[in-house]
């Protein structure tokens, strides 16, 4: 195989505009050579198929999955989410559904608790999602943004998230709503700091 690195010049490429790209000075290039290997970054799909089956990630956002039946292809929600081994989908109706009021880069834990019975008989799995109390520094991706399912607020932007878990705790304790708590949470900027602290004075 012929490895040798051909000169852009003897390329037949049009010429592109460097914006948005990246480059490091001879000076400050890294040992590549050294660096530890981190997770992968391309997406797999997560599968819950044990009862009781716990996993911690942090919730990076809503994305989709594609299926295909009898030849015809279908879009389907999902939530993504990161954990030291690599990036995950799971696209579990129930939770979605539970995610759709939690903003990325929120740290949580999922736990499977086995399979229910709908209304109309099917079988649908059911899942105990939990927030958890750690300050996680997340980086905001921009891009492409798959077509959103809902008006959630998931394109917000939130500020202290470590208290989450608190704020929706009271929130449920006083008998907010979701809709409510998000309200609440907006009037003071998305702040889960200041919203618990105002929210604390209605006691």
């Amino acid at each position: 195989m012929d490895n040798s690195i051909i000169p852009a010049s003897d390329n037949e490429m049009e010429p592109v505009s460097p914006a948005g790209m990246a480059f490091v000075m001879p000076g400050d290039f890294p040992d590549l050579d050294a660096a530890d290997v981190g997770m992968s970054i391309e997406k797999r799909y997560f599968e819950f198929d044990m009862k009781g089956k716990k996993i911690r990630a942090v919730f990076n956002g809503m994305d989709f999955i594609t299926s295909t039946k009898n030849g015809e292809r279908k879009q389907i929600p999902a939530i993504c989410f990161q954990t030291k081994e690599g990036v995950f989908l799971n696209s579990g109706a129930s939770l979605v559904e539970q995610f759709k009021n939690i903003p990325p880069g929120t740290p949580v834990q999922i736990e499977y608790l086995g399979d229910a019975k709908t209304a109309s008989n099917n079988n649908v799995k059911k899942f105990d999602v939990r927030l958890l109390n750690v300050k996680v520094n997340a980086v905001k991706v921009e891009g492409t943004k798959p077509q959103p399912t809902t008006t959630a607020a998931k394109d917000e932007e939130f500020l202290n998230t470590e208290y989450s878990t608190e704020y929706w705790t009271l929130a449920k304790t006083i008998r907010f709503t979701h809709e409510e708590g998000l309200a609440h949470l907006k009037a003071f900027g998305n702040d889960f700091k200041e919203a618990l602290a105002a929210m604390k004075s209605f006691n």
